[in-house]
């Protein structure tokens, strides 16, 4: 007799058995074959003339083993937009209004692979779930953004998300989440777009409430997600309520033509974007960048998440 499998590598299966016509029953019990008896995917034909016995199912049940050393729990799911390469302009132009000198030069940005984006920032429940802890400044309500989480701390999140999700299946090993490069994330916030804001350049800032959170509108906090308006693309909050972490360390626009850049070499300072409650109007433009070394916590900062192949 042989069986076959096919599962993700490293996956463990338990092979178990039990008498023909008693699998539905409600007091059926599956047998281990052998308590030491454990094999492995990808594909698998394990011969089973050793342990057979006539008239019997046999089934295979993978393990849901939790890495060593992994805390926390699987978050509510994060609802993603896939997001094709593509190609866009990056900062923006000196003519444009209350722009900030490390908006520039324009840089001709090429994103070679797909990936996907949440489309709302993680929220203090899904962090709390994974991390175990609430930084955040404003803890009132678990579906607001988190904050006061840094740069590493995100990080992590998204280091123990993806082992969790493999650890249940959710997730293949070509795949793991990460935080966006800024070029990601200003391609996303964009959807297409080439004004100051996703819907518009709003010279007057008459629009900005209905897509965003930010000094004038905020009430002095963060709001939950999901809360107003999205972009193009399906994509909320990428105009303030929180500033949104960037993998990249923090330097000057390249200019000219790159592929897929991943910020400066050097540097202690990293990338966030996106403008947030404690911000003006101006500083929720899709070109605006900012950077944050944590001097403070001031409760302003967040992150969304990333998904994409394994560098």
């Amino acid at each position: 007799m042989l069986l076959s499998l096919s599962g993700l590598p490293g996956e463990k299966y338990r092979i178990e058995s039990i008498p023909f016509g008693t699998a539905n029953s409600p007091w059926a019990r599956w047998e281990p074959l052998d308590d030491q008896l454990r094999v492995s995917g990808p594909v698998l034909c394990l011969n089973l003339s050793t342990f057979f016995r006539d008239h019997r199912h046999y089934r295979a049940v993978r393990e849901q083993v939790v890495p060593l050393g992994l805390k926390g729990s699987l978050p509510p799911a994060t609802q993603m937009i896939w997001i094709e390469p593509g190609a866009f302009v990056m900062g923006s132009s000196k003519d444009e209004v209350e722009r900030e000198s490390d908006e520039g030069p324009l840089t001709v940005v090429v994103l070679t692979k797909p990936y996907a984006l949440g489309i709302h920032e993680v929220t203090q429940t899904q962090y709390i779930a994974v991390m175990e802890e609430n930084p955040s400044r404003h803890k009132f309500d678990p579906s607001h953004p988190v904050t006061n989480a840094h740069w590493e701390d995100a990080g992590e999140y998204c280091r123990r998300l993806t082992l969790l999700e493999r650890s249940v299946g959710l997730l293949g090993l070509d795949l793991e989440y990460r935080l966006p490069t800024e070029a990601e994330w200003e391609y996303a916030c964009r959807a297409g777009t080439i004004t100051r804001f996703h819907h518009g350049d709003d010279p007057d800032y008459s629009e900005l409430g209905a897509y965003a959170w930010y000094k004038e509108n905020s009430e002095g906090s963060t709001h939950p997600v999901m809360t107003r308006l999205p972009n193009a693309w399906g994509l909320t909050g990428m105009h303030g309520n929180v500033h949104e972490w960037c993998s990249d360390r923090y330097g000057f626009l390249p200019g000219g033509y790159v592929e897929d850049p991943k910020g400066a070499r050097e540097g202690e300072m990293h990338v966030i974007r996106g403008g947030s409650w404690l911000e003006q109007a101006k500083d929720c433009r899709t070109a605006d960048r900012h950077r944050d070394w944590f001097v403070s916590d001031f409760g302003n900062v967040g992150f969304r998440i990333a998904l994409g192949p394994v560098k």
